[in-house]
């Protein structure tokens, strides 16, 4: 099941410049905003990274407002 980071969007920032920076800060992949929350992805980190480096990777990312594990939703 993998590692589920809750992605903020920095105000401004196109979804789809951060989903290639999470791609190549080892993300397996990235799903899209939801029409519920236009500015927010979740992005799917293997096992192997655990939950705070994958946290830490994507909330460093430039356009990222914050990153979060999906407590309810991680494996």
């Amino acid at each position: 099941m993998g590692i589920r980071i809750v992605v903020g969007l920095a105000g401004g920032t196109e979804p789809g410049q951060v989903v290639e920076r999470l791609l190549e800060a080892g993300a397996d992949d990235v799903l899209p905003p939801r029409v519920e929350l236009p500015g927010v992805l979740v992005a799917l980190f293997p096992d192997a990274v655990g939950s705070r480096e994958a946290a830490a990777r994507a909330g460093r990312l430039e356009g990222v407002a914050y990153a979060e594990p999906d407590v309810l939703r991680s494996g």
